[in-house]
């Protein structure tokens, strides 16, 4: 069996955060147990692992080891239904009033988003959003509680659950307050299509990676000790989850009243689209239909995304070639329960628990080590 000071279940963008902060600040006995480096952040060089995920262009921590592709635009996305086709342009000439207003809270969030993202560094995401009654009611209310309040509900029918829906793969309903003005600012503030360079972001960390499936976690006494389906088992006296919320439940057996799975599936293919679905770049389905969304790739490949196994390519392409599918099941754990990231002084909880962020995945995996490093 081998021990270490510190173990880091999980190698996406959470996981390896921390592990370059303490390598950065010479900790060496230390292991980071993952099955796939990179998590579910797609990996220059792998599109075929993972779909593609958008970064702004003002992560400061993440921003070395990014490569930008095409720029995301809210303008080119399209509501369809049996009766008509809905841009999202034509609902913001329709209410230009609402939609400044919408503007306007999308600006005030950011500035309590910076601060929430500053304070991240030195605190857990709880601890931060707890600072500011503010964001904390806006991170626990619903989107459509939110719009309603606000009297923006006119966007919201297409303009705002267009984005929010492709972007999340949930309602107005579903959504928080917070994650749907995330998304909105995301768009705003130019944000681009990225990977991850794989290279980069191990520098320096290829002697403490193990790739590895862990499938045991127990407590021993003042340690904790790690099992993986090939065999190995690995021992520490401190422990950092970097998982999906959803794996950290199951492997330390500890529960999340109030939260539900979401499951999603793709299919990456190369074909000639049905003439209703060719000119625009994201055609987006309305609520209670099961297929979310399809997204040209703008090269002659499409990418369907639905909630269900077994949707129906033949509905969307008049021929096509599938070229890979993927599922992500879950790929979100709906709820509103903020997780507090530290457990005692032995055991941290990171990543994208509470909403799905590279950068704030990467620098909760930071504030991680540095509460680490602070008890060394």
């Amino acid at each position: 069996m081998d021990t270490y000071d510190i173990l880091i279940v999980g190698g996406g963008m959470a996981g390896l955060g921390c592990a370059r902060v303490l390598r950065e600040k010479g900790a060496t006995d230390f292991c980071l147990v993952t099955e796939h480096v990179g998590g579910r952040a797609p990996l220059t060089g792998h599109d075929a692992l993972s779909s593609a995920c958008y970064a702004r262009s003002d992560y400061c921590h993440m921003q070395p080891f990014l490569s930008y592709g095409r720029r995301a635009s809210i303008w080119k996305g399209r509501l369809i239904t049996q009766e008509k086709k809905w841009r999202p342009s034509a609902i913001a000439l329709r209410h230009p009033i609402l939609f400044l207003s919408f503007v306007f809270h999308i600006w005030r969030f950011d500035r309590r988003y910076q601060r929430f993202m500053r304070r991240n560094e030195f605190m857990s995401q709880k601890e931060s959003m707890e600072k500011d009654p503010e964001l904390l009611k806006i991170y626990n209310q619903s989107a459509s509680d939110f719009l309603h309040e606000h009297g923006l509900a006119p966007l919201g029918t297409v303009l705002i659950s267009t984005l929010v829906r492709v972007t999340s793969f949930l309602s107005l309903e579903e959504s928080s307050a917070f994650l749907m003005l995330w998304i909105w600012l995301i768009l705003l503030r130019r944000a681009r299509e990225c990977t991850v360079d794989g290279e980069k972001i191990t520098e320096n960390l290829h002697f403490c990676i193990t790739l590895d499936c862990v499938c045991s976690i127990k407590q021993k006494k003042d340690e904790w000790v790690v099992e993986t389906t090939s065999g190995h088992t690995m021992a520490a006296r401190r422990l950092v989850m970097a998982t999906p919320i959803t794996v950290t439940q199951k492997l330390l057996n500890i529960s999340s009243p109030g939260r539900t799975d979401l499951n999603v599936f793709m299919a990456k293919v190369r074909g000639t689209a049905k003439k209703k679905y060719v000119d625009g770049r994201y055609n987006v389905f309305p609520m209670g239909c099961p297929d979310v969304s399809i997204i040209d790739g703008e090269d002659g490949t499409y990418e369907l995304y639905s909630l269900r196994a077994d949707f129906d390519l033949s509905h969307y392409f008049d021929d096509y070639c599938v070229l890979y599918t993927k599922s992500w099941e879950p790929a979100a754990c709906l709820g509103k329960e903020l997780h507090f990231s530290q457990k005692g002084n032995n055991l941290f909880i990171v990543g994208d628990c509470n909403f799905p962020c590279l950068e704030a995945a990467y620098v909760s995996g930071m504030q991680a080590a540095k509460a680490l490093l602070e008890r060394m």
